[in-house]
């Protein structure tokens, strides 16, 4: 047996459990803290760098853009489409008879044709994707570009 007893009235008297207790509280605190300061901002990160959408790109098919205004295929098949030649030399009705007629929005203001690709990927998507297809002063394919609203 000790010869030191705990006198709650009297907090001169030692307390050897006191110490040990107060260690391992801030020892706990300070890992919950440590732990918050790591894990969360790479949480945060791969969430901002994650692509909700599917990765598989799949093969132009002018039918089904045309049949799927602002849905996921279409952001699956943009690439192909700028890639593979398909509105090189192409003029304005040339374009509409591939893509179908562009919408009635801000960018045909510019000349340009925009078509709806569904929403922005990734974990804070608020905005649509459009693909925006510029035409030269002679009425000719100029370029393609990808870009939300």
């Amino acid at each position: 047996m000790s010869d030191h007893w705990h006198d709650p009235a009297n907090p001169q008297a030692p307390n050897p459990g006191r110490w040990k207790t107060c260690v391992i509280g801030c020892g706990l605190f300070a890992g919950i803290v440590l732990a918050w300061l790591v894990i969360y901002p790479g949480v945060l990160l791969a969430a901002m760098f994650w692509d909700s959408r599917p990765p598989s790109q799949v093969d132009f098919d002018a039918s089904l853009w045309r049949d799927s205004p602002g849905q996921e295929i279409r952001w699956r098949m943009h690439e192909d489409l700028l890639t593979d030649g398909t509105l090189e030399g192409k003029t304005v009705a040339d374009v509409e008879a591939v893509l179908g007629p562009g919408c009635d929005c801000g960018y045909s203001y510019f000349g340009a044709l925009a078509y709806n690709m569904g929403p922005e990927h990734g974990p804070f998507a608020i905005d649509s994707v459009w693909l925006v297809v510029y035409f030269g002063p002679d009425g000719i394919f100029q370029r393609a570009l990808v870009v939300t609203d």
